[in-house]
């Protein structure tokens, strides 16, 4: 059995041309650039699986608040958005991308975006033709998970 790399999949740069993150699809982690050195300063783990068989959480896109102090990365495999503290490299909450009433996973979250007043997340969710708003003021701080306040329907 022979396992891809990484794949890396989206890059985002932060304030100042300083850091890049990039989501790595396989890999189930998201890699920060120093782009002054050229070096990988640190790898941050995302739901990495328990064993090599099993599948990925597949980190695909991903928002840098403009601050820059929260990233945001969607976990297509998961149905959730992990919320990343960038100083720590810590995940400090989840967002689930599923329904009210959604048992098994499906939810596919692949695009992300926010409000022009940072209030908040639309998460673009592509097996329910639909975008999971999140109230950011409500975002936890201590790992816990948010679920969406509505769902915009769209077409595919």
């Amino acid at each position: 059995l022979v396992v891809p790399a990484s794949y890396p999949y989206t890059v985002v740069a932060g304030p100042q041309g300083k850091f890049a993150y990039v989501s790595l699809w396989n890999a189930s982690e998201v890699a920060q650039l120093d782009l002054r050195t050229g070096r990988v300063v640190r790898h941050i783990p995302l739901l990495q699986p328990a064993s090599a068989a099993m599948g990925s959480s597949h980190p695909s896109a991903m928002l840098l608040r403009r601050e820059g102090r929260q990233l945001f990365v969607a976990l297509s495999n998961t149905d959730r958005v992990a919320v990343v503290d960038t100083a720590s490299g810590r995940v400090t909450a989840w967002l689930s991308t599923k329904l009210p009433s959604q048992k098994y996973p499906g939810s596919f979250p692949d695009a992300l975006a926010d409000s022009s007043d940072g209030r908040q997340l639309f998460v673009a969710d592509a097996a329910l033709d639909a975008v999971a708003v999140f109230d950011l003021a409500r975002l936890p701080r201590d790992g816990h998970m948010l679920h969406a306040r509505g769902f915009i329907p769209t077409e595919w």
